[in-house]
């Protein structure tokens, strides 16, 4: 008897602190986050992450649909034949949610804010390198003067889905007023705040696309993935993200929800410090390597069917994707005599980096890259793990100080010749160790040439050049996974980003 009570008391103790989840109407949505930003001031973005809260109460120059980059704020541009100029048409009739009407000089002020000398956007330096000036021609036109060419305003996300505010009441407000209340053209509009804890918007009702299913959009903060999961079965959220490992497996287990993935949302490779361990300056042991590990079986198995092997870096959502290019088989005998050719079978150990946390490129990563580790050691390597955290291993990417083989990851690939700045050019933002001229060669060419279709063709030269050289090997094409309960109906996230989420496209079950 006393027993019994004791359980009862303490059942009656947990529903007493359990956290209160308010009920939803139906035609509201509910997300739970294993972690977001909650910043609110685009002309100073700190991360791409910041698009989950942006993609509902912003638009850009241009949005991103289940097809990639589709017309937002912009319906028609024109670049000059110098590839300097750039004029934009802007959509007509578009209000921001205070009812300031949208024009040209939102637009030039959000950018000008953006390169401002204290300007703090992650991405400002870019921005200053390309633009010189904007220029406003009318209310629904505007001329961005360039310095150079800027290839990648269209492609890359960083720049195409800049979220536009209204000059006359972010001026007003300030920076931390609006910060309080945001201000945007996009599908929802702010309500309301809880730092770390939640974030409501509800349908903006003069938004100038087709009107959203959902009426109301609560993004809630929940980073234990468990509870995610027990509030997606409860009817407590309608999405959860960082579905991955366990947690998809049982997500898989019931009926009633569905895994959605946006698709090509990152993209991993295996990198080799050529100055500490030289003996990956030899083709044929990199290629050793890429016949050593069991892609396909790795992707079934440990990622449970979130990536599939890739054959290069680029996704086919990346701008510069080529298709085609061959495979590295899984071939364990083929990497053994490869080693015994090239004379390292007998080699010195070698430092293998292991990323203890899941990154969003490369969805259960510990686990992918033992996986990994222990396939080069049944080979023949003789691996000594080096276990990082994220910060530490973005420090050391940065640093270019990682020995021995360690992995590269990009997030949001979505274009060709940042991919290739960051990873593969002599002087690449995250690894140097690949010291090819002609790599270097292929891109400024590509950086400086203004005509898409000229500069796609030399993306997809180097990638051709990349699949016979084998600088790093190609590892997997990951999506962003997401979990989703009864109510949803149909949900086609973005293209290539698992942050945009496009909630506006969302379909719910009728009653």
């Amino acid at each position: 008897m006393k027993s019994r009570m004791s359980r009862v008391l303490l059942v009656a103790l947990c529903l007493a602190l359990a956290p209160v989840i308010r009920a939803h109407a139906a035609d509201e949505i509910v997300v739970a986050l294993q972690g977001w930003g909650q910043r609110f001031d685009p002309p100073s973005m700190v991360s791409l992450a910041e698009l989950t809260d942006y993609g509902l109460a912003f638009d850009g120059l241009f949005d991103l649909g289940p097809n990639g980059k589709e017309p937002g704020l912009a319906t028609e541009w024109k670049v000059a034949a110098n590839a300097l100029t750039i004029d934009f048409t802007l959509r007509k009739g578009v209000r921001f949610h205070n009812g300031d009407p949208f024009t040209a000089e939102d637009v030039k002020f959000t950018f000008e804010r953006i390169i401002a000398a204290d300007g703090t956007h992650s991405y400002r330096k870019s921005f200053q390198e390309a633009i010189e000036g904007v220029e406003v021609l009318a209310p629904d036109r505007v001329r961005f003067h360039l310095k150079k060419p800027w290839a990648t305003f269209f492609t890359a996300a960083r720049n195409a889905l800049q979220p536009i505010v209204p000059k006359k009441y972010y001026e007003r407000v300030g920076q931390k007023g609006f910060q309080k209340a945001p201000v945007g053209t996009g599908p929802f509009k702010f309500v309301s705040m809880q730092t770390g804890e939640y974030t409501r918007y509800v349908v903006n009702p003069d938004y100038w696309g087709p009107a959203p299913a959902a009426r109301a959009v609560t993004l809630r903060l929940v980073p234990e993935p468990l509870t995610r999961l027990a509030m997606l079965e409860r009817g407590e959220a309608d999405v959860i993200d960082g579905v991955t490992g366990p947690l998809l497996e049982q997500v898989k287990k019931n009926a009633k929800l569905k895994v959605v993935i946006t698709p090509h949302a990152g993209t991993s490779f295996l990198e080799f410090n050529r100055e500490t361990n030289p003996e990956f300056k030899d083709r044929r042991v990199r290629l050793a390597v890429a016949h050593a590990i069991d892609r396909k079986g790795i992707a079934d198995t440990v990622l449970g069917g979130v990536c599939e092997p890739s054959r290069g870096p680029f996704t086919p959502a990346t701008f510069g994707y080529v298709a085609g290019l061959p495979e590295v088989r899984y071939d364990p005998e083929r990497a053994r005599a490869l080693l015994k050719e090239a004379g390292v079978a007998a080699s010195a150990p070698v430092n293998f980096v292991i990323h203890t946390t899941p990154f969003p490129s490369l969805p259960s990563a510990p686990q992918v890259l033992e996986a990994v580790a222990g396939q080069l050691e049944a080979v023949g390597f003789r691996l000594h793990r080096q276990t990082f955290e994220s910060g530490a291993l973005l420090t050391a990417w940065r640093s270019h100080k990682l020995p021995g083989i360690s992995y590269g990851t990009y997030s949001i690939p979505d274009d060709g010749g940042l991919l290739m700045e960051g990873w593969f050019m002599s002087t690449g933002n995250f690894w140097n160790h690949i010291q090819v001229p002609e790599y270097d060669q292929l891109f400024k060419r590509q950086l400086n040439e203004g005509n898409s279709e000229r500069r796609a063709a030399i993306l997809q030269a180097w990638a051709r050049l990349e699949s016979q050289r084998l600088e790093a090997v190609p590892l997997f094409w990951c999506g962003a996974p997401f979990a989703v309960g009864a109510r949803v109906a149909e949900w086609r996230p973005g293209l290539g980003i698992g942050y945009p989420l496009g909630f506006h496209r969302m379909k719910l079950v009728s009653h």
